[in-house]
């Protein structure tokens, strides 16, 4: 997981939330939180365009245990 630190503070900056992704996928999508991502290039949005390519396909959310009460997708 990347960090990022204010320069001024040395705080950590957390990422912000991306208000809208489209994806069209031909797989599984899996689904990352955009403040873990890490080598998950595919994160929620507050507004989602999801388009699977053939039937059958799972989105995978990620762990909600993982970010603060009050998160949504």
């Amino acid at each position: 997981m990347t960090s990022y630190t204010n320069a001024l503070t040395g705080g950590l900056i957390q990422p912000s939330n991306m208000s809208y992704v489209a994806y069209s996928f031909a797989e599984d999508l899996r689904l990352a939180w955009p403040s873990t991502f890490g080598n998950n290039p595919k994160v929620t949005a507050s507004i989602m365009d999801l388009t699977a390519e053939k039937d059958g396909l799972s989105i995978i959310l990620p762990d909600a245990r993982s970010v603060s009460v009050g998160q949504n997708i």
